[in-house]
């Protein structure tokens, strides 16, 4: 179970739910801690956030946060992090945070998850232009991009991840794909771009805040993409099952 923090003030909750979950369940549960700043709450970023710390290369202090949770956690990722171009402010009818600060902030937890090589949990929302562009930059700088990607609840064209494996890398356990149930699976496109992607490269998962709903959806995760890739659903669940070891170095 990978768990997802969204701000540095769900950190500590993740952490110590992590830790309570493995001291209370079998010992063969795995779950990784996922520390970063989801473009939903870039906005919620305040100014005390953003000083900069003379003692860490001048990084804010938001950075440092992330910085100190995966030196603490050696087996935790960088996520969830993104880019959003719907999530609007309903007061101004403009997006909830510029789309300038999203990539700021999103540039910076790349570099940190190259820096530390963790793999990174990837947002995106109508905004596969501007993340392109934003990949290309970071993979022509001297940091290079994280060594593995996971695209989750996954909204692009067939296209787009053609143009994805071209900018991260199309060598296995590179880059991973997800569709979220209660994301992906009312838009008709969803089982093209599925078989598009192959079983290599995908995982399972709910997007849920409420783990009541996860075991559900989880199965109709299972069902709808055995049925999108003609398999037998054990094939899908060993198979994302190994792909989600591998991308979250539990192997």
């Amino acid at each position: 179970m990978a768990i997802m923090s969204t701000h540095p003030k769900d950190f500590e909750r993740v952490r110590d739910l992590s830790h309570d979950l493995k001291l209370h369940q079998p010992d063969d549960l795995k779950i990784v801690p996922c520390f970063g700043v989801h473009p939903w709450w870039v906005s919620e970023l305040t100014q005390e956030d953003w000083q900069e710390d003379s003692a860490r290369d001048a990084l804010p202090r938001w950075l440092v946060e992330v910085e100190d949770m995966l030196v603490t956690y050696p087996h935790s990722i960088v996520g969830e992090i993104g880019l959003d171009g719907f999530h609007f402010d309903r007061a101004t009818g403009g997006l909830k945070a510029p789309m300038a600060k999203q990539v700021e902030v999103f540039r910076l937890q790349m570099e940190l998850a190259a820096k530390h090589q963790r793999p990174v949990s990837i947002h995106t929302v109508q905004c596969f232009g501007v993340l392109m562009d934003t990949l290309s930059i970071i993979k022509k700088s001297t940091v290079k991009l994280p060594p593995k990607m996971y695209f989750h609840a996954f909204g692009g064209k067939q296209g787009t991840i053609d143009q994805l494996l071209a900018l991260c890398g199309r060598e296995p356990g590179k880059v991973y794909f997800g569709f979220a149930p209660v994301i992906n699976f009312r838009s008709p496109k969803t089982a093209d771009v599925v078989r598009k992607v192959g079983l290599d490269r995908l995982v399972l998962e709910s997007d849920h805040e409420d783990a009541q709903f996860v075991p559900k959806s989880i199965e109709d995760c299972v069902d709808f993409l055995a049925s999108s890739l003609d398999v037998g659903e054990e094939e899908v669940i060993q198979q994302t099952t190994r792909n989600a070891f591998s991308f979250y170095g539990l192997d």
